[in-house]
C-alpha cells in the first residue's frame, strides 16, 4: 500500500537511531537524501512534482522500501 502525501512525510522510530533516508523517483534519480538521529522525522515534499516516488530507510541492521504517491 503506497503513502499518499502533499506536504510531509512523517516516520517515528521506537529507538533513538542513525536513520539513512532517501527517496527516489521512478527513473531511480536520487531526489532527496539525509541522515536523522532522532525518533520522529518529518520530510518536507512539497518541492516535489505529484507523481510516484520510493522512500527508503536504512539503519544498520535492514533496509525498508515503501512507495509514496505525491499528490498535487
Amino acid at each position: 500500500m503506497p503513502v499518499w502525501a502533499k506536504y510531509n512525510i512523517n516516520i517515528a522510530q521506537n529507538n533513538q537511531r542513525e536513520l539513512a533516508v532517501q527517496i527516489f523517483n521512478l527513473n531511480g534519480q536520487n531526489v532527496f537524501n539525509s541522515t536523522y538521529n532522532q525518533t520522529l522525522i518529518q520530510i518536507n515534499i512539497a518541492h516535489l512534482p505529484g507523481g510516484q516516488y520510493i522512500l527508503n530507510l536504512r539503519d544498520r541492521k535492514s533496509v525498508v522500501s515503501q512507495k509514496i504517491v505525491k499528490v498535487d
